[in-house]
């Protein structure tokens, strides 16, 4: 009817791209030391739980619904995003 497909768009990707980066920047300079000032740690902190947040309901949920790609090998690497958070794809 109108033309809309149910696989990954390029809201999706940005989105993806968005969650990854708002979870991996703040942990890398978290645990390289590069912050000392503790306001700035739990900022980096809160902005990095944001980000974790994102790519469980964001990018894993989505993946493991095969929202992302016709072929499966891409939906589950992307459902692998979750264990990068401390969970487990397998158990979910």
């Amino acid at each position: 009817m109108n033309n809309i497909s149910k696989r990954a768009n390029t809201n999706m990707i940005v989105k993806t791209v968005l969650f990854l980066t708002i979870y991996i920047v703040p942990f890398v300079l978290l645990n390289l030391g590069l912050i000392t000032a503790p306001w700035l740690a739990i900022m980096l902190y809160v902005v990095s739980t944001i980000g974790m947040g994102g790519i469980g309901m964001g990018i894993m949920h989505d993946a493991n619904h095969g929202c992302y790609s016709k072929k499966t090998n891409v939906n589950e690497r992307l459902g692998w995003t979750l264990d990068l958070v401390g969970c487990s794809s397998s158990l979910w």
